[in-house]
């Protein structure tokens, strides 16, 4: 019984932890690149084949080396990417950039793409096959990307 009683106060606490955690995760200006993969906690809490690496963290939060996150810095003269068609972002490099058509189709795969604009986020990191894509496309970019640097 005092068993049943301790697990059910556990669950309450959580539970009000977690309402807590995504009110705030909601209502924050900050980590908004991160929100568009994971807009409920419980999600990023639950999805445990989300292991992101240094390369996978610069897409999930578009924290990394993207040139307008540099120039805004100053630590790079341009935010143009390389491509010379838009700012390089995350969200250029993951929907739009030329430079990865091919990395980006094999990212998707057989998910079809609403003309409305980026709307995947979510989708690539909702199961493992998905995040899997996703780190995959990541490295492929990173790749691609230090190339680049080096022309």
């Amino acid at each position: 019984m005092v068993g049943r009683v301790r697990n059910v106060a556990i669950g309450k606490v959580r539970a009000e932890v977690m309402a807590q955690w995504q009110e705030r995760w909601q209502s924050s200006k900050d980590g908004r690149e991160l929100y568009s993969f994971f807009t409920e906690v419980t999600d990023r809490v639950s999805f445990g084949w989300v292991e992101p690496d240094y390369v996978v963290s610069q897409i999930l939060t578009g924290h990394g080396n993207f040139r307008s996150r540099l120039h805004k810095m100053s630590l790079c003269d341009t935010a143009l990417c390389y491509c010379g068609r838009a700012d390089e972002t995350r969200d250029h490099v993951l929907w739009d950039c030329e430079l990865y058509t091919d990395e980006r189709e094999v990212m998707l795969g057989n998910w079809c793409r609403e003309d409305i604009g980026p709307v995947y986020h979510r989708q690539l990191v909702a199961s493992p096959e998905g995040f899997q894509r996703l780190r995959s496309f990541a490295h492929k970019w990173h790749s691609k990307r230090k190339a680049l640097e080096l022309q």
